[in-house]
């Protein structure tokens, strides 16, 4: 009982240091570009989002503001995860269980961006995958915020269970598949060939390594 007690206050203890990074993290990406943080955190702005930073300026996938971006999703990620770990396969959530997965996690995320460069080399129609991208990087952003938001705070309180887990889960990941077919759907709209495109890079780059990492896992 007692070293159950233990466990419990050690990773209580790791989840309070990672939000607190995380709300460094988020902290400094105010501080690189508060303009742009103001739409950032704004999901009801998000069409002058993209007009003003995908359509009127080039984005840059490996600018400061947003690899700041992807550092946050990283570990938000490893945190999500942690917590999968814990209720579906009775893994302790450990400082070295969370670096595990982060490491990995960072080694997935760099391969996918790699594979992100290698298509706009070799696709010449490069602007649907770079507005993808884009609208990719700010929904997982948003969404990711308010995941972490609510199991931590279920967590920390002791009212996160794997019944409520699953309701968590099961959101995210219809939200995901939401975003994805309305993107689908909109670039159908203006191309055929566009959607083709697309659709073979999702699966190429979004479903298959997460697939794979399940593998892993289970």
């Amino acid at each position: 009982m007692e070293l159950l007690e233990n466990q419990n206050l050690n990773s209580n203890n790791l989840i309070l240091s990672v939000i607190i990074f995380l709300g460094f993290l988020v902290f400094l990406i105010k501080k690189i570009d508060p303009n742009q943080f103001d739409f950032l955190k704004n999901p009801f702005k998000i069409k002058l989002y993209y007009q003003r930073y995908l359509i009127d300026r080039n984005f840059k996938i490996f600018d400061k503001f947003y690899l700041l971006i992807y550092s946050y999703i990283l570990i938000s990620i490893s945190l999500f995860l942690s917590f999968f770990g814990k209720y579906f396969l009775d893994i302790p959530i450990t400082i070295f269980n969370f670096l595990k997965i982060s490491i990995l996690l960072a080694i997935f995320m760099l391969l996918r961006s790699l594979n992100y460069i290698i298509i706009l080399r070799i696709i010449k129609n490069w602007i649907i995958f770079q507005q993808y991208w884009f609208r990719s990087l700010i929904f997982n952003f948003q969404s990711i915020f308010f995941l972490i938001i609510t199991t931590t705070t279920l967590e920390l309180n002791g009212f996160l269970t794997l019944k409520y887990f699953k309701y968590i889960l099961v959101t995210f990941i219809s939200l995901s598949i939401y975003f994805n077919l309305n993107t689908l759907v909109k670039m159908l709209k203006d191309s055929t060939k566009n959607f083709i495109y697309l659709f073979y890079y999702i699966c190429a780059s979004k479903i298959l390594p997460w697939v794979l990492l399940a593998n892993y896992y289970l």
